[in-house]
């Protein structure tokens, strides 16, 4: 008996491109009048893996050791504390899986977090592009970062000085890891392939129609793979040439 042997195309000078995947986010934690603003790392999220913080504090805020800021937007609006702010944090998972991590803002304020986490099929994933924005629209534009690339992914995240009203709709084709309806938090995370095209459009919601609940701050993003990470795969090398796999056939 011949048994079937699985043979592959090769595609010369062709690469392998590694791809980004979501790796899970964590539950919304919201403090009412704290300084401590902690975040439990979901126990999805694995070793090597990216994590972004999204926090929404009024005071000044330190992060845990291991995190590092990437992008702060602040907002101007009549609070106790003069601001309404949203800032972005990372770090590469190291044995965070399931534990609670601490923000500390500078006095007892309204504060939140969240954390989503992703996974690079080999190799590490980095921050590409950034970009923030506020304001007081009724819809809330998403600042359009990165281009049309299909190993991108696109996150972006909102808070309101007020809470929203009704349900939260995120922008084209992102996927919430919020709650839709975000009272209490105040704050809203989605995230999106960007090869889909489109790395703008509007989250929507009803906010208090006083003016100053409508203000709000956001934050966008682009990740994609370090291609200069060495455990990115190279393409194979036959006789001096670069070939990768492209199609599977069987030869019986």
């Amino acid at each position: 008996m011949i048994r079937p042997v699985q043979h592959y195309l090769l595609a010369q000078g062709a690469t392998m491109a590694p791809s980004i995947m979501f790796a899970g986010a964590s539950t919304t934690e919201y403090q009412e009048a704290a300084s401590a603003i902690p975040v439990t790392v979901p126990e999805s999220i694995q070793n090597g893996d990216l994590m972004l913080a999204f926090v929404m504090h009024r005071y000044p805020v330190t992060p845990p050791s291991g995190w590092s800021l990437i992008i702060h937007q602040a907002r101007s609006v009549s609070t106790s504390t003069g601001t309404h702010d949203l800032s972005l944090f990372q770090r590469q998972c190291n044995d965070d899986s399931g534990n609670t991590v601490t923000f500390t803002q500078g006095g007892n304020e309204r504060g939140a977090a969240h954390i989503q986490g992703f996974r690079a099929s080999s190799g590490s994933v980095v921050i590409d592009d950034q970009g923030s924005r506020s304001g007081t629209q009724g819809d809330y534009p998403v600042e359009p970062v990165g281009t049309d690339d299909e190993n991108k992914i696109g996150v972006v995240g909102i808070t309101w000085n007020g809470a929203p009203e009704s349900a939260i709709t995120p922008p084209n084709d992102y996927q919430l890891t919020t709650p839709a309806e975000t009272a209490a938090t105040r704050l809203a995370a989605a995230w999106r392939d960007v090869g889909s095209g489109q790395t703008g459009g509007d989250f929507s919601a009803t906010i208090d129609p006083v003016d100053d609940s409508r203000y709000h701050a956001q934050i966008s993003v682009t990740v994609k793979i370090d291609t200069t990470d060495p455990e990115a795969p190279q393409a194979p090398v036959i006789n001096g040439s670069q070939f990768t796999l492209i199609s599977p056939q069987v030869l019986l």
